[in-house]
Formats: structure tokens, sequence, C-alpha cells
């Protein structure tokens, strides 16, 4: 099976996610409910230059990993 490109990474967030979407952002690892922000998307994700796809959200600069965004029980 092929490795999914960042392309289409940021394709199917952005198909999933689009802006004002509730979600649920956990800013360390390992994830707590606890420290999650319920927020929303307010941009199209994109792409940095070493793969990683980032997304703005509701409450925070700059973008955030999507790999830090989750959906359920928003």
């Amino acid at each position: 099976m092929k490795k999914p490109t960042p392309e289409m990474i940021r394709d199917q967030f952005a198909a999933q996610a689009p802006i004002g979407t509730p979600c649920l952002y956990f800013p360390v690892r390992p994830f707590d409910r606890k420290d999650a922000l319920a927020t929303k998307i307010r941009s199209e994700p994109w792409i940095l230059g070493h793969g990683a796809v980032v997304v703005a959200i509701e409450g925070r600069t700059g973008g955030v990993c999507i790999e830090h965004i989750a959906f359920e029980q928003v």
C-alpha cells in the first residue's frame, strides 16, 4: 500500500473539516481531555516545508498540527 502524501492528507482533512468545523485541540502529548481546547477550524490546511500538515484554529496564532485535532464529542 502506498504511503499517503502530504497533499493527500491535506486534501482529506480539508474535505472532512471545512472552515467553521468545531473541534478539540490537544496542545501536548499524551492527549488528555482536561487539556483540550474546544475551538473551530479557521483556515484551509497547508503543508510546511518538512511535510507536516497544519491548520489555523480559533484561539491560537499560526498553524497547529492536524495530528493534535479531534472531532469526536466536541
